[in-house]
């Protein structure tokens, strides 16, 4: 979601920044969400001048607008590991 994300981890960075800290990954969990999508959409069609593109996106991540695609769209987000929203499970070393 950029411009407010400077920094997208994949599992192997997260693993690294982790080792560092002393911890190990267990398990990773992609979220079934396709907000991050939806809002980077937004901010897109915003700085190109889109306004009403911009307000659709908005609509949709807002859950106002195509709700079951915005769902099955959040499920193929999760299962490809592309939602941009993880959570991960972590042990001491």
């Amino acid at each position: 979601q950029l411009p407010n994300h400077l920094f997208h981890y994949t599992p192997g960075t997260l693993n690294e920044v982790l080792a560092r800290s002393g911890w190990r990954a267990k398990r990773y969990f992609w979220h079934a969400n396709p907000n991050n999508l939806l809002e980077s959409l937004r901010y897109f069609c915003s700085d190109h001048g889109w306004g009403k593109m911009a307000d659709f996106f908005l609509a949709v991540a807002q859950g106002r607008r195509l709700h079951y695609p915005h769902r099955v769209l959040g499920k193929m987000l999760g299962l490809m590991h592309a939602s941009g929203r993880m959570t991960v499970w972590a042990r001491r070393d």
